[in-house]
């Protein structure tokens, strides 16, 4: 490989996901390059892409790659849109289709590719393991099950290994979506009517989702496969509130009120789903992954969100 090419290139680097481990991955040496929507946020090292560019300018941004991480997609939508697949088509399917041909045609290495535990219709089951059935019950699930076969069979026909990581909800510095709403609330010093709540959560932080990155960048042997990755320890969401809380410097408000009542006004009040999977239960086993890899996450959730939060409220304070 031309020593000017970079060995990794990360799709995303402009999101969440994407720019956390382009971050992480650059942290420990490694030449990396990356993609994103906005050329206004690109830097030397980015390029600007998405489902409109050519396969040319993917091939293009993608030569002389050994591994490409796919992170980039439409996730957080909070209206009436995300009950539509046209919303996460554009972002989620053809631009994964693009991506993915690229990539294998121009000879990457191997693939590792974000997905979401939504394709197991995640907002109706307690547990799930990298054995059960998909099933998505939502369009973004349906989107991201659609980019996993389309990433699949492209790798297959080009044999380019691929590996899928399935993540629950993934937090750490300058969070998004729901995760960010709750440092909200809990910054808020609202006290939070969740005290008689007694589910388990499972949960990835950002840095063991780099860190197992970075471990199978560095394996030599490549294992091909579909796997959940979860952080190992399981918070019931009090327990994750008082972490935050703890992080803030903010006291601990929650008292317990009876879940019955407070499901019926968080469906009067149009809720309910949100209810739903702030006090349900989403036990993830990435125990599959764990041994297939020889790899345990070397964070810990309380702490991790400690420290999440102390940083949110650094950055509130300005």
């Amino acid at each position: 490989m031309h020593s000017e090419a970079p060995q990794v290139f990360v799709s995303g680097v402009t999101g969440f996901v994407g720019g956390h481990i382009y971050r992480y991955l650059s942290g420990r040496g490694l030449k990396v390059a990356g993609s994103g929507r906005s050329s206004g946020q690109t830097h030397d090292a980015w390029v600007a892409l998405d489902e409109h560019s050519d396969l040319s300018e993917f091939k293009q941004a993608l030569a002389g790659v050994e591994w490409l991480v796919h992170a980039a997609g439409k996730a957080h939508v909070f209206s009436a849109e995300a009950n539509r697949d046209e919303t996460f088509y554009p972002g989620n399917i053809l631009f994964t289709q693009k991506l993915m041909r690229a990539a294998c045609e121009v000879g990457v290495k191997a693939i590792v590719h974000i997905s979401s535990v939504s394709v197991y219709a995640a907002g109706k089951t307690s547990f799930i393991d990298s054995t059960m059935a998909v099933q998505p019950d939502s369009a973004y699930g349906s989107s991201k099950l659609k980019a996993e076969t389309a990433a699949e069979q492209i790798c297959r026909s080009l044999s380019v290994p691929l590996v899928t990581l399935r993540l629950p909800l993934v937090y750490g510095a300058n969070p998004k979506g729901n995760m960010q709403r709750l440092l909200g609330l809990v910054d808020s010093g609202f006290p939070l009517p969740l005290g008689g709540v007694r589910n388990a959560r499972s949960l990835l932080s950002i840095n063991n989702l780099s860190h197992f990155i970075a471990r199978l960048i560095g394996t030599p042997e490549i294992v091909s496969g579909t796997f959940v990755l979860a952080d190992a320890e399981r918070l019931s969401t009090p327990e994750i509130i008082k972490a935050l809380a703890m992080g803030m410097g903010r006291p601990y408000r929650v008292f317990p009120f009876p879940l019955t009542l407070l499901s019926a006004l968080a469906r009067l009040a149009g809720r309910k789903q949100a209810l739903d999977k702030l006090c349900g239960s989403l036990i993830v086993d990435a125990g599959d992954l764990y041994r297939t890899f020889d790899w345990l996450p070397p964070f810990n959730t309380k702490n991790e969100l400690i420290e999440m939060a102390r940083g949110f409220a650094m950055e509130r304070k300005g």
